[in-house]
């Protein structure tokens, strides 16, 4: 009896067994509409399918080389700027000055200019005094004209190197002095590592007006044996009158 019975168990689980083996057992747990159901049985997604899956659908740089998203070219024209006027010179033009009367010259003839200075040579009275005007000159000097401030009175004059090369001197009482040889004569260059006294070329008795500013430019005129005009170095020498700052300067 239990032989049948047992027999009977054994018929029926073949028959239930045969029944489901047209069915896979995985499709239960199979997502239907998934994108990825038909995918290789190795991977859901390769390699290529995963990298697009990250890529920015609108980046400008989604076909650049995979090494590099800027070359060197392409990195060093995104900082430079398209509007410097500075791109194609060269720095030293920037700073250089056009209109400078020097731009053209070399550096010692920048130095090698005649030059022009004054110092008081006595003791100041009542705001008188005398001064010494020194001329460092390069060319032959034929003559020579100064005219004084309005706050600055003419008393006297006196030849120095002027009278070593028979200068004639003449003023008037409006402040203007006059040099120059009657024979062609020509005040001639110092020479190198002269001492300043030595440079001298008229001592001018003046009278500074008390009231006013101590500022007194000289106006300056130089000329050479052709009559040309000669150029010179503007200075400005800083002197004390009863200990008041005052300057005196040269200018053409």
């Amino acid at each position: 009896m239990n032989k049948k019975i047992i027999c009977s168990v054994m018929f029926c689980l073949v028959y239930a067994l045969d029944d489901c083996s047209g069915f896979e057992l995985s499709n239960p747990f199979k997502l239907p509409i998934s994108a990825f159901t038909d995918k290789g049985k190795d991977s859901i997604l390769n390699d290529k399918e995963l990298s697009d899956s990250f890529k920015s659908p609108k980046s400008a740089y989604n076909d650049k080389e995979k090494d590099s998203i800027l070359n060197d070219k392409e990195l060093s024209d995104s900082f430079k700027s398209p509007k410097s006027d500075l791109n194609d010179k060269e720095l030293s033009d920037s700073f250089k000055m056009p209109d400078s009367k020097y731009i053209n010259l070399e550096y010692p003839s920048i130095n090698q200019q005649n030059i022009l200075k004054t110092s008081i040579v006595s003791d100041v009275v009542d705001y008188s005094f005398w001064i010494n005007i020194y001329c460092q000159n390069i060319n032959p000097i034929a003559g020579f004209q100064f005219e004084l401030p309005k706050n600055l009175e003419l008393l006297d004059i006196e030849g120095t190197r002027s009278n070593d090369f028979g200068f004639q001197l003449h003023k008037n009482n409006e402040g203007l002095i006059l040099g120059f040889s009657m024979s062609g004569d020509v005040i001639r260059p110092v020479v190198s590592k002269s001492t300043l006294e030595s440079c001298s070329i008229i001592k001018l008795h003046v009278k500074a007006d008390k009231e006013s500013i101590f500022s007194f430019p000289i106006k300056t005129i130089l000329a050479g044996p052709k009559g040309e005009k000669l150029s010179f170095k503007p200075t400005k020498d800083e002197l004390l009158i009863n200990d008041q700052a005052a300057i005196f300067s040269f200018y053409e």
